[in-house]
């Protein structure tokens, strides 16, 4: 019955109509032909007993020549167009990168090249490379110290609000009378008494002087571990017997006079509090020195005196250092019984080069404890104290350098 059926419907009248050519097979066209077999295809679905003779009055009409079909609004292949069109796009852009491939490899091969005409001191010199990724990482740090600070400004504002209520609390209990009696109360240790024990230990420190200078081009020059050609970012430790030594090498892209000046204005900016005026191009001083670590939440505190003394040579700046630290406090325990020497070694020389005038700054810090007793050389707690003012000794080495590159730059850009 399926292929009486189907021979009946090719038996349509589309092949009686006239002769159509490939222009008037469009999508209108087709639709008709479509509609025309619509009814017999839904009759067929219904109905498998269809006669073959059906009427054949469903035949299309062939389109008069009078009237137009009617266009689409719409793109019936709209994926398959904009798929062809991004293919396009992405043709274009393949040809223009191939041509820019094509020009880099030309400007490679070319001797004449502009890229290898330029001198390497038309390039930023590395140690600028290294001073403005420092001054970047000086600006982070300092906002990230705003922070801490602004944090530690409102816990320490309300410890300073508690404290005031604590003494107003305490006066009034002390309004109150005790019975009179005999009482200890602490008092001010006498300036003269004080004056007299600074004075011999400066008398010390002042002899310690005089021998380090003589002793400068031995330790930075022969005896220095580090070869002359290298800057090293942390400071070298070494360790003899009791003392430990720790050197550092950095080359500044400043001249002698500039970076003397600024090492010798940094450290005044850092001073304490001194008893003697300071005379020229030597610094005496006396004050109370904390050493904290805040990732250990470590903190140490001295009394510390020491001198330096600076030689302005026709080539060459020497600084010497003498100190005597006296711990008062670590981990907030009271510390008896060991001092600790520091003497220091800085010398700074010109390094000429075809572009620009730049120093070598050598640097060396000597640290020896001393002990009352022997026995405490074998104390925990002491040597915990002693590696601590040596870590923190480092530290303040890097940090000094730091400083002066900062005081050197803002000076150049002024």
């Amino acid at each position: 019955m399926e292929e009486k059926h189907l021979a009946h419907v090719s038996d349509a009248p589309v092949s009686s109509s006239p002769t159509l050519s490939s222009e008037d097979l469009s999508d209108v066209n087709i639709q008709h032909i479509l509609d025309a077999l619509e009814p017999g295809l839904d009759s067929f679905v219904a109905d498998n007993s269809v006669p073959l003779n059906a009427p054949k009055s469903v035949q299309p009409q062939a389109p008069s020549g009078t009237k137009k079909p009617k266009k689409r609004n719409y793109d019936p292949n709209k994926a398959r167009s904009e798929r062809l069109h991004e293919l396009r796009r992405l043709r274009l852009e393949a040809t223009g990168l191939e041509q820019k491939l094509q020009q880099l490899k030309m400007g490679q091969n070319d001797p004449n090249s502009s890229l290898q005409q330029k001198n390497p001191s038309d390039f930023v010199p590395a140690v600028w490379e290294e001073i403005c990724a420092r001054q970047f990482e000086r600006r982070l740090r300092a906002e990230q110290e705003n922070c801490r600070l602004k944090k530690k400004y409102r816990v320490e504002t309300k410890m300073i609000q508690s404290i005031e209520k604590l003494l107003f609390k305490r006066f009034s209990l002390q309004s109150m009378s005790l019975d009179a009696g005999k009482s200890v109360r602490r008092l001010d240790i006498p300036a003269d008494f004080i004056k007299d024990v600074a004075n011999r230990i400066f008398e010390q420190l002042e002899a310690g002087n005089e021998v380090s200078y003589h002793e400068v081009e031995r330790i930075l020059e022969v005896k220095c571990p580090i070869p002359v050609d290298v800057a090293t970012r942390i400071p070298f430790k070494s360790e003899e017997g009791l003392s430990i030594e720790l050197f550092d090498r950095r080359i500044l892209p400043f001249n002698l006079r500039e970076t003397s000046e600024a090492w010798w204005r940094r450290w005044q900016h850092y001073r304490g509090q001194y008893c003697y005026e300071n005379m020229g191009d030597v610094i005496r001083e006396r004050c109370g020195l904390e050493m904290a670590d805040d990732t250990t939440d470590t903190t140490a505190t001295f009394y510390a005196q020491q001198i330096l003394r600076r030689h302005v040579e026709e080539n060459r700046v020497v600084v010497v250092w003498n100190a005597y630290f006296e711990p008062f406090t670590f981990h907030d325990k009271r510390v008896r019984g060991v001092h600790i020497l520091f003497k220091g070694y800085v010398l700074m020389k010109p390094i000429k080069s075809a572009d620009e005038d730049a120093t070598q700054v050598v640097t060396c810090y000597n640290i020896t404890p001393h002990f009352s007793d022997p026995k405490m050389q074998e104390d925990a707690e002491t040597n915990a104290l002693v590696k601590f003012v040596v870590s923190a000794t480092s530290a303040n080495i890097s940090t000094s350098k730091e400083a002066l590159e900062n005081l050197l730059v803002d000076e150049a850009l002024r």
